[in-house]
């Protein structure tokens, strides 16, 4: 039998069952897919948290020298002459600013364009939100219902990764 269930009106329970509020199994195969999506994406975003995925340059002797002895050069160095104030430059400032927010906005848009063509499959889980989904009785397992806000929230974290 075919039932039309909003998000209130689904829920998993019993060791990851998916039941209606009548506690009558039931399955929506797209929905289901999407929502092991939705935790992969949202897995894969709590284990990258913390890591370190570019790495570091390994430290080196010569390197640690040559610091040490331009650090010691410099407290030899007498000082004749003083330096010149900076020139105040505000046009120059505020041509900088705009043209860096520029740049911020022009790769945020990007960034944008990019979540939302990763989120199209995602409908469904709109949809469901939003109006509700036709589901069947049937036995569904998942392990969790993982809502949009979830699912935009890791993505946005990861989009640089996937």
């Amino acid at each position: 039998m075919t039932q039309f269930l909003k998000s209130s009106e689904v829920s998993v329970k019993n060791g990851g069952y998916l039941f209606n509020n009548n506690g009558q199994p039931v399955s929506n195969k797209e929905f289901e897919e999407i929502q092991r999506r939705a935790e992969f994406i949202v897995t894969f975003n709590q284990k990258l948290k913390g890591k370190d995925l570019v790495g570091k340059k390994p430290e080196n002797i010569q390197d640690i020298k040559n610091e040490v002895l331009r650090e010691l050069s410099k407290s030899n160095n007498v000082q004749f002459l003083s330096k010149p104030e900076k020139v105040d430059r505000p046009l120059t400032d505020q041509l900088t600013s705009e043209a860096l927010d520029f740049i911020k906005f022009q790769d945020d848009s990007s960034k944008t364009d990019k979540i939302n063509q990763f989120l199209q499959p995602f409908k469904v889980l709109k949809q469901f939100q939003e109006f509700g989904l036709f589901f069947e009785n049937g036995i569904a397992e998942l392990n969790k219902i993982y809502t949009l806000e979830e699912v935009i929230d890791s993505v946005t974290d990861i989009i640089d990764y996937v």
